[in-house]
């Protein structure tokens, strides 16, 4: 994949006037050192528990058989809190240019809702109670940040024969590879046909039916988890897939870069997204329905993103 240029996106623009930075305490600023210092310990000893290891190897991507090279996959979406912690990070590092390119467009709430002051737009990222929820309204320029950032920030403290390769945005076939364990599975992560397990709970966080709301029976034992809410779920909601992926389809759309096939070769194809989101129905959740997010690089409700890191084996 080339390095990602777009002249819709914007580079090395200072907001002069921008009106808000937030003054953060020392109590804050040692709570972001602390929480800085974990995610990159997760990621240079690429814990099990926050990353997937997918080994390489060919499978069927759709009809056609590709060869993967080995990655790690973040088991999770990007929460709020580790974004909060690398655009605090950033200011107090000075770096308030970078911050304003990166911060979440918190407006699109209210644009979504078509309200003057839609009250996710001033608690969905800032409040603790959402901190392990995925980070949403970010561009795409604001997710390749965050990659950047934390690449060189886990480097940084490694030694040269421990350091990790860029921290990434995954390409699709990747996502796919993961998501469909190895091509075995056509629609969805949890290998059925059904959004439900056979004791009745959903598998996953989507825009469900009228039909579908009218079978529930608030009686009943059917744990909704997500599905009783009408946005976002915790990242770590369901049931995760064999590989450990939390949340592959639904929730939020996962930012990847597209790709084509040409003579028998894979080629950076545009910008796009995976899995679909809250905002999907069930036939746009599945692992290879059409994407709905394609060419998005601005910040949206319906779209966040996850990391990969290409597996290096002397890690």
């Amino acid at each position: 994949i080339p390095i990602i240029k777009s002249p819709n996106i914007k580079k090395d623009v200072i907001f002069d006037d921008y009106k808000y930075y937030p003054k953060l305490t020392p109590e804050e600023i040692a709570n972001n050192h602390k929480q800085k210092k974990k995610m990159i310990k997760a990621l240079s000893k690429f814990d099990k528990k926050q990353y997937a290891y997918i080994p390489s190897g060919s499978y069927n991507y759709n009809g056609k058989t590709i060869s993967v090279q080995a990655f790690c996959m973040q088991v999770n979406e990007v929460t709020n809190l580790e974004y909060r912690t690398f655009l605090f990070d950033l200011l107090i590092q000075g770096k308030k240019a970078e911050f304003d390119l990166a911060k979440p467009e918190q407006e699109k709430w209210s644009t979504l809702t078509k309200q003057s002051k839609n009250a996710y737009e001033e608690y969905y990222f800032s409040h603790p109670a959402y901190d392990n929820y995925p980070v949403v309204n970010v561009s795409r320029k604001g997710a390749e940040m965050y990659c950047f950032w934390l690449s060189n920030e886990t480097n940084a403290t490694l030694k040269d024969e421990e350091k990790i390769n860029d921290v990434r945005i995954p390409n699709r076939s990747e996502w796919v590879k993961a998501a469909s364990n190895d091509g075995q599975y056509s629609n969805f992560p949890w290998g059925t046909e059904s959004t439900r397990n056979i004791e009745g709970q959903y598998l996953a966080n989507y825009k469900m039916s009228a039909e579908e709301y009218a079978k529930i029976d608030s009686t009943s034992n059917i744990d909704l988890k997500a599905n009783s809410k009408d946005l976002t779920a915790p990242v770590r909601s369901y049931y995760p897939n064999m590989l450990g992926l939390y949340n592959m389809c639904g929730n939020v759309a996962e930012m990847v870069n597209n790709e084509k096939f040409e003579d028998g070769k894979i080629i950076w194809d545009g910008f796009g997204t995976a899995g679909g989101s809250w905002m999907n129905t069930v036939e746009g959740i599945k692992i290879y329905s059409p994407d709905t997010f394609k060419g998005i690089i601005d910040g949206h409700p319906g779209i966040g993103f996850r990391v990969v890191i290409t597996y290096s084996s002397s890690k």
